[in-house]
């Protein structure tokens, strides 16, 4: 009786015969290139995806030794596995470069088993799959170099996502902030590194990073043991490829020395500023005032002759240039001088004699805080200045407002006046308000300003408090 007499074996046999058209096809479409070794390394099997990951038909691989393939800088790597295969059970994977058949190279990811004797458990032959990791690699090396880049920056770079939990942090900031990496990775960014004080801006900080506005500016910011310190940090918004805020990257440095370098050189300009006005008041301007004394006598002494000069323009063109040098001499005198509330009534007042026949008030708000840090003192100061001898030269107003006051942990000052106006679209801006744009930013804040034809300017400042 023949085996297909036998039903049952026939049946087996019909089992075996479709098990192994199975793992013939998927041998034969597997995009992975599966292959059979000699234990020393020699194809004896390649699976037809060979040829269009490498370019060899599977007969040219046949009889053909591995390690002539593979690149000289990976052979060690290769051997190291090899011999591991070879002494040891189980499955390892290795990652090399193996040559195509036009010459140039591939990343290959190869995982790979052997079979054993069932008696004696020598390798009888290594199975082995391979794949095609080319462009993984690339992408790999690429965002390695990039970490790597990071490190060699020396400043913190601190990467979150959208809610603010740290997803990198660099070397640098490790150093800065007192935080380990393993520390920071995980955690909220605001825990580690803001000082209570500026929890308020920090969040408002976030909320116009995340609109995709990028932010930069001075920043006092927070050590892990508690110490604070005075730091430059600019955030921006992280998008993928269509777009979309994925995440917010921020970098930050320490300034300590340099504001401690500014304050030095701000004392010496400041003490140079003070002699020079010292010396206008009490040389240049006495002798220009006592000269318009004189022609002041002169001219009612000479009421009833023809005098062979004009004296009264004389003495206006004399007039003018001792007013202007009384605001030279304001804008001489350091602001340190006196408190910040202080500094702006006399701005105001010296701003009331320069255009008498325009009403200028001050209005200071509730909680106003009567003194400002040095660096805020100055430059809110300054930009105000300059809104107000805009206002005098361009606006025509009748009236001008100085206004001083706060909104949670903001200042707010703003120079309003009823004047003229003007489109801020189309007029552009000029030095003074580039300048003035500048010292806000510094300030940590920024400038806004409301105008339009016929219905008067503001010019305003918000800077943290």
């Amino acid at each position: 009786m023949s085996l297909t007499d036998e039903p049952g074996k026939t049946r087996r046999l019909d089992v075996v015969l479709e098990s192994e058209e199975l793992y013939r096809l998927l041998i034969e479409h597997s995009t992975d290139m599966i292959s059979k070794h000699t234990p020393g390394g020699v194809y004896t099997y390649a699976s037809p995806a060979c040829y269009p990951l490498l370019g060899y038909d599977p007969e040219d691989l046949v009889g053909r030794d591995a390690y002539e393939l593979f690149h000289p800088d990976d052979l060690e790597v290769v051997q190291e596995t090899h011999s591991t295969i070879l002494e040891r059970p189980g499955t390892y994977a290795v990652c090399y470069r193996i040559r195509r058949k036009d010459g140039s190279y591939a990343w290959f990811e190869t995982t790979s088993r052997t079979v054993r004797n069932p008696v004696t458990d020598d390798v009888m032959e290594i199975i082995a799959v391979s794949r095609d990791v080319t462009e993984r690699t690339k992408a790999e090396e690429r965002v390695l170099f990039q970490a790597h880049l990071l490190e060699q920056v020396q400043a913190a770079v601190i990467a979150t996502d959208m809610r603010g939990t740290v997803t990198h942090w660099n070397e640098h900031a490790e150093r800065l902030y007192g935080w380990t990496r393993e520390e920071a990775l995980g955690r909220n960014v605001a825990e580690l590194t803001v000082d209570p004080a500026e929890a308020e801006l920090a969040g408002e900080i976030m909320e116009r990073v995340q609109s995709g506005e990028a932010w930069e500016g001075e920043f006092s910011v927070r050590r892990k043991d508690g110490s604070s310190f005075p730091a430059y940090v600019t955030d921006s918004l992280i998008r993928d490829a269509a777009g979309r805020g994925v995440g917010i990257v921020g970098v930050s440095t320490d300034i300590t020395e340099r504001k401690r370098a500014e304050q030095a050189l701000r004392e010496i300009r400041e003490a140079e500023r003070r002699r020079i006005a010292r010396d206008l008041h009490d040389v240049v301007l006495q002798d220009l005032a006592g000269a318009l004394q004189g022609l002041q006598a002169t001219l009612v002494e000479s009421e009833n002759s023809r005098p062979g000069i004009d004296l009264e323009r004389e003495i206006a063109a004399l007039r003018r240039a001792v007013g202007g040098l009384r605001n030279a001499i304001y804008d001489l005198r350091p602001e340190k001088e006196q408190p910040f509330v202080r500094a702006v009534e006399s701005l105001v007042e010296l701003n009331r004699q320069l255009a008498p026949d325009r009403e200028i008030t001050l209005a200071v708000g509730e909680g106003f805080p009567e003194d400002l840090p040095d660096d805020s003192r100055v430059g809110l100061l300054r930009v105000l200045q300059e809104a107000l001898v805009n206002t005098r030269r361009h606006s025509g107003a009748g009236s001008v407002e100085v206004i001083l006051s706060t909104s949670g942990r903001r200042l707010l000052a703003e120079v309003a006046d009823d004047g003229e106006g003007f489109d801020p679209a189309s007029a552009g801006e000029g030095l003074g308000v580039s300048g003035m744009r500048e010292r806000a930013s510094a300030l940590g804040g920024r400038l806004e300003i409301d105008s339009a034809p016929g219905e008067g300017t503001s010019v305003r400042v918000k800077a943290p408090l």
